[in-house]
């Protein structure tokens, strides 16, 4: 039997690609500007901010990576 996909699933699937590559772009746009910020501008709470959410985009850029390895 097959699978049928309705127009408003594609829809959605669409809006989520380009919700997803507008946060991307997002973040690439504003990483120049966060490397050459100075550091007396990080208080702990915003370095600490910054440090989680680095990490936690590392892990989901290194999984990524893994599945693009593992689809080859």
């Amino acid at each position: 039997m097959a699978t049928v996909i309705s127009p408003h699933e594609i829809a959605l699937a669409i809006g989520k690609r380009e919700m997803l590559i507008d946060d991307v772009t997002q973040i690439a746009q504003r990483v120049p500007f966060i490397e050459v910020a100075p550091a007396r501008l990080f208080d702990p709470g915003l370095l600490s901010e910054l440090a989680d959410a680095s990490d936690r985009l590392a892990a989901k850029v290194a999984k990524l990576q893994e599945a693009q390895g593992a689809d080859r």
